[in-house]
């Protein structure tokens, strides 16, 4: 199981936020920047969205994976800010093959469930796929997570919008646990924090002077005692 937390400095108190029902959420401080700056400073944030993956064998014939959504909604009662989540759905696939040309028909995505009762305003991913209000609204969290590869990713995560709505059913399929979606990809089971963390180990490492397809004998022993784990590849 895997629980991400994402928090805003959104305030409930600034009409032109846009989030009043972030009242009564729970509030932390970080050490956060603004956008494109690395002047950090102590700023109180608010926990807007909580996601939750849960690996089930119960559901290998789909993808192995269950991926829920939630959010504040400081309407709610509740004697806690935890216990003012929403749920806004749960997706056990992809739904392979509904466009939003069956979105318009009439149709809705199979394999998912979305709370119509939420009580705060929500945007879903492509095609009305499940996503969290700060999600990309040309993904899904099922679509965006089975990105998850170590990198270099040979696709990117999300699709293109240039791309024809066939074209970019390639991004929603569903993809079994432990397999990649693109051929001779390392598979992460849908962990994009792991893919970032090995993507900024390397950049790291290289910056050290270490050559990753070559630590072995000293040289790793060296690198190990200043905090670089020795990797076969």
């Amino acid at each position: 199981m895997a629980i991400k937390l994402l928090f805003t400095a959104a305030d409930p108190a600034v009409p032109g936020d846009g989030v009043p029902y972030l009242k009564n959420s729970k509030e932390w401080q970080a050490n956060i920047a603004p956008y494109k700056s690395n002047d950090r400073q102590p700023a109180r944030l608010r926990l807007l969205q909580v996601d939750i993956a849960v690996r089930d064998a119960r559901n290998d014939d789909v993808t192995g994976w269950l991926f829920g959504t939630f959010v504040c909604n400081g309407n709610k009662p509740g004697a806690t800010p935890f216990d003012r989540l929403a749920p806004v759905g749960l997706m056990w696939g992809d739904s392979p093959g509904f466009t939003p040309a069956d979105l318009s028909a009439g149709g809705t995505p199979p394999q998912q469930w979305i709370n119509t009762q939420v009580g705060t305003y929500q945007h879903l991913g492509w095609a009305d796929r499940i996503n969290g209000p700060v999600d990309n609204p040309a993904s899904s969290c099922m679509s965006c997570h089975g990105g998850g590869a170590e990198p270099p990713l040979k696709t990117p995560i999300i699709p293109k919008s240039t791309l024809s709505d066939q074209e970019k059913l390639k991004w929603f399929e569903n993809i079994e646990a432990g397999v990649a979606r693109d051929a001779g990809s390392i598979s992460l089971d849908d962990s994009l924090q792991l893919a970032v963390g090995l993507r900024n180990w390397k950049s790291y490492a290289q910056g050290q002077g270490a050559d990753l397809k070559a630590l072995a004998g000293d040289d790793a022993e060296e690198l190990l005692n200043r905090g670089i784990e020795a990797r076969d590849d």
